[in-house]
């Protein structure tokens, strides 16, 4: 039994992260649905953080940054498109990621100061006010509201959130809704995060694409047990072979099947809130 369970799926994320096979699992997850280019972090950077106005040097904060691999690309993103010198504070609660991240950060040493720190979100004492802020699909470990607000009050005048999450009807969510009715809690998701905001007088502005990603038929059950694997945070090989096999059979009926290829779409939804509440 997990050191961290009690029934509660958001310690199973924080147990999961802070082993070796839990990171190959969710490397392998998104490259199966983002290649291993991460179509979404291309996405984001040409669609998105491009219309932002940076300046030359900027505050960021990424929250649940996991190995880093995003943060790099977007950090050498901004840095190119807008000339700007970063400081950085990154948040990550698995020690494991961290490790991984700081190995690569030097590779952003000669125009970001990093400081990164291993821990969650709600016990962080954060002392910088930020021009950016990232949750690159992490708001899901969030406990609360409270947790995002505090985020949300460390923004700069002119500062912006960026949510990256999968969308409501989204293909992995109605996955995460059958694998997660065992747990005594839930993920907090998009829907959640838009009525606190609207309820709190705090607008957004939101957008989605779709990503879309297809597996050849011999393959495509080894692959969703991939998918399943990350999403079920390491437990589906303890499911009896009845619930495996409904699972696997559910994610194939929201694919388009066409000439021995299975078509996936999967909604992502983009969050871009400022500080600026609303009437």
């Amino acid at each position: 039994m997990s050191k961290y369970y009690d029934g509660k799926i958001k310690y199973l994320y924080k147990e999961y992260l802070q082993t070796n096979a839990g990171i190959e699992s969710y490397n392998n997850f998104k490259k199966i649905l983002y290649t291993t280019e991460d179509g979404l972090c291309t996405i984001l950077c040409d669609k998105y953080i491009s219309g932002l106005n940076l300046g030359k040097t900027l505050t960021m904060c990424d929250i649940g940054g996991g190995d880093g691999n995003r943060t790099l690309k977007i950090c050498n993103f901004i840095h190119t498109y807008f000339h700007s010198k970063i400081k950085l504070d990154f948040v990550e609660q698995s020690g494991l990621m961290c490790k991984k991240f700081k190995e690569k950060s030097v590779h952003l040493s000669a125009f970001c100061d990093i400081n990164i720190i291993e821990n969650s979100i709600e016990k962080v004492n954060l002392i910088n006010k930020y021009d950016v802020v990232l949750f690159i699909h992490s708001i899901f470990s969030l406990k609360n509201f409270d947790a995002f607000q505090l985020i949300y009050n460390k923004l700069n005048e002119d500062g912006v959130i960026i949510v990256v999450t999968n969308g409501a009807d989204s293909f992995l969510r109605r996955l995460k809704l059958r694998i997660d009715e065992d747990y005594s809690d839930k993920r907090y998701e998009i829907d959640e995060l838009t009525n606190n905001l609207t309820e709190n007088k705090i607008g957004f502005e939101t957008s989605n694409f779709n990503t879309i990603w297809s597996l050849a038929k011999f393959e495509a059950a080894d692959k969703i047990k991939r998918i399943l694997e990350w999403l079920s945070l390491g437990r589906f090989n303890t499911w009896g072979a009845s619930r495996k096999l409904n699972l696997i059979k559910h994610a194939k009926e929201m694919a388009v099947m066409k000439m021995g290829r299975y078509y996936f779409s999967e909604k992502e939804e983009i969050l871009i809130i400022r500080h600026k509440k609303i009437n």
